[in-house]
């Protein structure tokens, strides 16, 4: 649905806000001389279009994702963009790069759903935490960035006003996540 439906206008909006440039920005002044950042969670690319705009073309980019729909997403971004980037296809307890390998971790608005989603979400957190520090290279930076869901009590419902964002939410709901029963 997502990438049937995604058209080239929004993969060329995929242009960080000067706020969103200004807070990666630390990760780059920590370390100017990154060759490798992995973007976890990366969803559409977003974070590989702002990496790309601080490091330009002399750093090796990775997007990690659970969903290979996300992944597609994120390829046509950085293709549309211009971007060299590679991609894996792997959740983010158990990353496939060596040792020591990363210089720059990108974790934005991604330990909430591994929280939420993953069967035991406190051992999964942890565990990408752990995960993402093995694979960091002496001085090697972790840039997270991400929220905390608010406390609801009792069921979630959602009313769309306009019959696309009916099917988008019915596609998100039944095919892309698996929501707790409390949801409608």
């Amino acid at each position: 649905y997502m990438l049937r439906n995604t058209d080239s206008s929004y993969v060329r909006s995929l242009s960080p806000s000067p706020a969103y440039l200004s807070k990666l920005g630390g990760l780059r002044d920590h370390k100017p001389d990154a060759k490798t950042v992995v973007s976890v969670g990366m969803a559409g690319g977003e974070d590989l279009c702002a990496l790309s705009r601080l490091y330009g073309d002399k750093i090796r980019l990775i997007g990690l994702d659970v969903s290979p729909i996300a992944i597609e997403l994120a390829r046509s971004a950085t293709i549309a963009a211009g971007i060299d980037a590679e991609f894996i296809e792997s959740d983010a307890t158990n990353i496939n790069l060596p040792e020591a390998s990363v210089d720059g971790f990108v974790l934005s608005a991604v330990l909430h759903e591994i929280y939420s989603y993953a069967d035991d979400g406190k051992a999964a957190f942890v565990k990408t935490i752990e995960e993402t520090l093995s694979k960091l290279s002496e001085n090697g930076c972790l840039f997270i960035s991400d929220f905390a869901a608010p406390r609801i009590v009792g069921p979630v419902s959602v009313t769309p006003k306009t019959a696309y964002a009916a099917s988008f939410i019915k596609y998100f709901t039944q095919s892309f996540r698996q929501f707790h029963s409390g949801y409608r």
